[in-house]
């Protein structure tokens, strides 16, 4: 049987990071307003939060080993809600993350 553990939070660098180029993109609109600021950091900001996104969910690796694993949702059978899991097969061990989906489903 599996051991089912939580999965530890996310690191907070992406936030740090998307941050750092709104304030980067506010220096520059008082710096130099007549470069295209405007145009250009939104379309980054966008691209940033794709890439973050996507790395997030199908690039999460396992905290023992760094295996990549890829998640699943499973359904508790007391509360009837979806939590997101990811199996490592060679740890052996069963993530559950703080994510929790309502069953659509239940009356």
């Amino acid at each position: 049987m599996k051991t089912m553990r939580p999965l530890p939070e996310k690191s907070s660098v992406w936030v740090w990071a998307f941050l750092v180029i709104v304030l980067v993109e506010l220096a520059g609109i008082n710096l130099y307003p007549d470069l295209i600021w405007i145009a250009v950091i939104p379309v980054a900001l966008v691209l940033f939060s794709l890439v973050a996104g996507i790395r997030s969910h199908y690039f999460t690796q396992c905290p023992e080993c760094g295996q990549r694993i890829r998640p699943h949702e499973e359904m508790d059978p007391l509360t009837g809600k979806q939590w997101l899991c990811y199996d490592c097969p060679a740890c052996d061990i069963q993530w559950v993350s703080h994510e929790i989906k309502e069953d659509s489903g239940a009356s």
